[in-house]
């Protein structure tokens, strides 16, 4: 996966710029007006020798020239990694979604079964669990930020506590990726509640949980 900014984005804008350094050195050597432009380079007023004025002026219209290009070269690398960053960052999505804390209570699995991985058959371990996970996303390049709220609400389950996560995700990592990641740490989750866009959905994950975890037991 790539970071916002990466090592190829780089070579790319270098490699882009001495490309253009080099065509504007064919420009000034070979061209009417491009000799016409490296000959104003030289124009300037040192303390010189007699005798040395040819040798030390030509050399000072080679010092500016390379610095005329290694200028334009830095001002398009520059514009060229900003577009890359704009790009991705227009690309990146935000996704919120929500797991259970050591709060979450729910009365009857049987009532709501779909809130059977939430119900923290965990013995005191689900807020070592959001920790883990937390400490996962920090780890991801492809995660940009995120952020993780302790919450009051009703939703599937009757009024309960949980977190509510916001991610905000690299153009290259798709929400469903995340939940994939999001599985290894709950494998018992059968599905997970979202919300992208401003619109509420359940993800359910396509393989069920495993059942040599536990996770087939009320």
């Amino acid at each position: 996966m790539d970071r916002i900014v990466n090592v190829k984005d780089i070579v790319t804008a270098v490699g882009s710029s001495v490309a253009l350094a080099a065509l504007g050195w064919l420009w000034l050597r070979f061209s009417r007006r491009g000799r016409s432009f490296w000959g104003n380079l030289g124009t300037v007023t040192l303390p010189i020798p007699e005798g040395a004025a040819g040798p030390i002026v030509g050399e000072v219209k080679g010092v500016r020239a390379v610095a005329v290009l290694a200028a334009i070269g830095f001002v398009f690398a520059l514009a060229v990694t900003t577009a890359f960053v704009a790009s991705r960052l227009a690309r990146s999505n935000q996704v919120a979604f929500w797991t259970p804390s050591e709060k979450t209570v729910v009365p009857s699995v049987q009532i709501y079964p779909r809130m059977k991985w939430a119900a923290n058959p965990d013995n005191g371990t689900i807020d070592k669990r959001a920790d883990n996970f937390a400490e996962n996303l920090e780890k991801k390049p492809e995660v940009i930020g995120f952020r993780r709220y302790e919450v009051r609400g009703k939703g599937e389950a009757p009024l309960t506590w949980g977190y509510w996560w916001v991610a905000t995700l690299s153009y290259n990592y798709t929400y469903e990726e995340l939940f994939q990641d999001f599985r290894t740490i709950w494998p018992c989750a059968d599905h997970i509640y979202y919300e992208k866009d401003g619109v509420g959905r359940y993800f359910d994950f396509p393989n069920p949980p495993a059942k040599e975890l536990g996770c087939d037991k009320p």
